[in-house]
């Protein structure tokens, strides 16, 4: 039952109350009732005080509240799940007939107008238009007591008691989350034929050891993907400057990409032949070329192609890397004529 002022009815069959002196500010109302820019106002605009306000407010809803009682013990509200009985809350003989959940969807207690927009292009034997009006508790803020065309009433459409389902998930989003459990580890560095005899003008083999194909998968609202990571190349950053032909000269060091991840010398391996995956020094690594160090600092990065496919058909793909670092003394081999038997 909701409970009326005879006198001051609210749009829409909603009972209103002008309670005096109740005076809200210009201010946005959200559509679910709250005020961003309202603040209350102190005073009835007749010179009284703020107390004065609060104590009407209060003094008006203890009689509502007792007529309320006076007249029944409950109240049949509607939560959006129905029909139920339970107790009016304190804002029903102030335009606001809702359980105690406050801001539910409600039954209109009437057939809404087949033309209102709020059916949005359905029919009642689609679903039903609902409302729901929420309360702003503060005195002298727009949608308070005394201020009820200041609390909008929503309607909304639902579906013959069908909640929509989400939407599925983004593949996308999934092989992106797939992919965030791909750990590539970084390449564990190999030099040759002898990283303790390595030298200018002869070929350093370099390699890392390949761990394989890398997979993971997520899955979400029915959306299956997988990501797999294969190990394609490796970028090498030898540390010496390039050759100049001439004295040496400092520079940006040298760099080199391999396909696939080389491969160490084989026993019977020809010092002579370029490796599948080498470099061939031109300077030694002096202290005065290497701040001391008497290295050349290298490092190699393995580059992975990763491709994902969802279950719906969806695929795609990105790059990972990973890198790691290492040092390399570069010494050199000098042909020393001696005397042999015969001169």
């Amino acid at each position: 039952m909701a409970l009326s002022i005879p006198g001051l009815q609210g749009p829409a069959g909603h009972a209103r109350s002008d309670l005096a002196g109740f005076n809200a500010p210009d201010g946005d109302t959200d559509q679910d009732g709250t005020n961003d820019g309202a603040k209350a106002t102190a005073g009835l605009g007749n010179g009284g005080s703020a107390a004065d306000t609060i104590t009407l407010f209060v003094d008006a809803l203890e009689k509502l509240a007792g007529d309320a009682s006076s007249s029944s013990s409950s109240v049949r509200a509607s939560n959006g799940q129905g029909g139920q009985e339970s107790p009016a809350d304190p804002m029903t003989g102030l335009g606001q007939n809702q359980s105690d959940q406050w801001c539910g969807w409600a039954s209109l207690a009437a057939p809404l107008d087949p033309n209102n927009p709020a059916w949005d292009g359905h029919s009642a034997a689609d679903g039903e238009v609902r409302w729901k009006s929420c309360p702003i508790l503060g005195p002298g803020t727009a949608g308070a007591p005394g201020n009820l065309e200041g609390r909008p009433v929503v309607y909304q459409f639902f579906p013959n008691g069908v909640i929509a389902p989400p939407p599925p998930p983004d593949p996308a989003v999934l092989a992106q989350r797939a992919i965030r459990q791909l750990t590539v580890p970084p390449p564990p560095i190999s030099v040759g034929p002898d990283r303790s005899k390595l030298a200018v003008n002869l070929w350093t083999w370099l390699w890392i050891d390949d761990p394989g194909p890398l997979t993971a998968t997520a899955a979400a609202g029915g959306i299956s993907v997988t990501a797999t990571a294969s190990l394609s190349s490796v970028t090498w950053s030898l540390g010496e400057p390039a050759a100049t032909g001439g004295p040496y000269a400092d520079g940006p060091p040298v760099t080199l990409t391999c396909q696939g991840t080389g491969t160490p010398p084989p026993a019977n391996y020809d010092w002579k032949a370029e490796p599948p995956c080498g470099h061939m020094y031109s300077w030694r690594s002096t202290k005065e070329r290497t701040s001391g160090t008497g290295t050349w600092p290298i490092t190699a990065t393995s580059n992975w192609t990763v491709t994902w496919q969802s279950n719906t058909g969806v695929t795609g793909g990105t790059t990972l890397s990973a890198t790691s670092n290492d040092a390399l003394e570069i010494g050199e081999y000098r042909t020393v004529l001696v005397d042999g038997p015969g001169g």
